[in-house]
């Protein structure tokens, strides 16, 4: 199972309002192996911050599309004092590559320098793949929940 971390900085794009959780579009990108500081979950905010500038690499391989693929059913739902994000994850079909994460976040502005990151799995390790179809399969608890107290 993938261990899941939320960009710190995903909240301030909500509060900011760079990102509507009930009508912008979702993708998640996969990387190949890279250091994840602690200092990157806290200050990246866009795709650029995690991909272009040096810090992960996003795996090329025939059947795997630059900048991901697009989260399907996404809903917004609210239950007592939880509100969660959830969606239904992609398969791709043959790839060959070592994927170690997979970066989800809002495609609505448009570029990797404007589309804020939400969170990313740590795979705990590369996962070696030769002309294999790979599925991401979201919790039933959801992408990501908010809790009030």
């Amino acid at each position: 199972m993938a261990a899941f971390h939320v960009y710190t900085k995903f909240q301030h794009s909500v509060a900011t309002k760079l990102v509507n959780l009930s009508s912008d579009s979702r993708k998640v990108a996969l990387l190949s192996p890279y250091t994840v500081a602690a200092s990157n979950l806290q200050s990246a905010q866009f795709y650029s911050d995690v991909v272009t500038a040096g810090v992960g690499v996003e795996i090329s391989s025939s059947g795997y599309t630059a900048g991901g693929a697009a989260l399907t059913s996404v809903s917004v739902t609210d239950s007592g004092a939880v509100t969660t994000l959830n969606a239904t994850g992609p398969t791709w079909t043959s790839i060959t590559a070592s994927p170690a994460f997979a970066l989800f976040y809002d495609s609505t502005p448009g570029t990797a320098a404007t589309n804020p990151v939400i969170c990313y799995w740590d795979f705990g390790g590369a996962q070696s793949l030769t002309a294999a179809n790979f599925t991401l399969t979201i919790s039933g608890s959801g992408l990501v929940t908010f809790t009030a107290s």
